[in-house]
């Protein structure tokens, strides 16, 4: 018999910015594990020169999904620092993320 989950629905909001993305290691998203999430949409700053990719540890630009500037994505995640961050190029782009 399959075991039943009940997902909890967080009750706080949870927010950061990543700043001076590399493009040589992933960067996670949230500092802790204990953010506790639903969803998490994370936003390309509009003023990037280059793209981001998001993914796991291992992320890169050839296995990341692509946000180029000023593009968002909403991604289901248990927590943000599921979720990690590279640049594809040394130009030191950022992000923006919102939890719920």
């Amino acid at each position: 018999m399959a075991q039943q989950v009940e997902r909890v629905k967080p009750t706080e909001i949870f927010h950061g910015q990543n700043l001076n993305i590399s493009s040589s290691s992933a960067t996670v998203l949230g500092a802790s594990g204990d953010l506790v999430a639903s969803e998490v949409t994370i936003k390309a700053m509009v003023s990037n020169a280059g793209s981001v990719y998001i993914g796991s540890s291992t992320v890169s630009a050839t296995t990341g999904f692509e946000l180029r500037a000023g593009q968002q994505v909403t991604i289901t995640a248990g927590s943000p620092s599921d979720l990690y961050v590279k640049a594809a190029t040394g130009s030191a782009d950022d992000v923006s993320w919102i939890a719920t």
